[in-house]
């Protein structure tokens, strides 16, 4: 399996587990500490999850080091 698809894979995975925990538990909150140490990879999964719109009930709080700040965080915190 390309490396792609298990990328995708692994999204839609966390997708359906964030979908079935919002729905079930509403609302969810998830509090993720430390962003400024997130890789690449993580970072791109917090946005698949952040922009699904079958996870109504879900709210995502961050926090980072503002003078730790990498170049990845900083693209991902712009788009948002």
């Amino acid at each position: 399996v390309k490396l792609e698809d298990q990328k995708n894979r692994l999204h839609y995975a966390f997708v359906k587990f964030i979908r079935v925990a919002c729905a079930a538990f509403s609302p969810l909150v998830i509090f993720l500490d430390d962003l400024q140490w997130a890789d690449i990879s993580s970072l791109d999964l917090l946005k698949v999850i952040m922009l699904d719109q079958g996870s109504a009930n879900l709210m995502v709080i961050g926090t980072y080091r503002s003078n730790e700040v990498s170049p990845d965080l900083s693209k991902t915190i712009q788009e948002f």
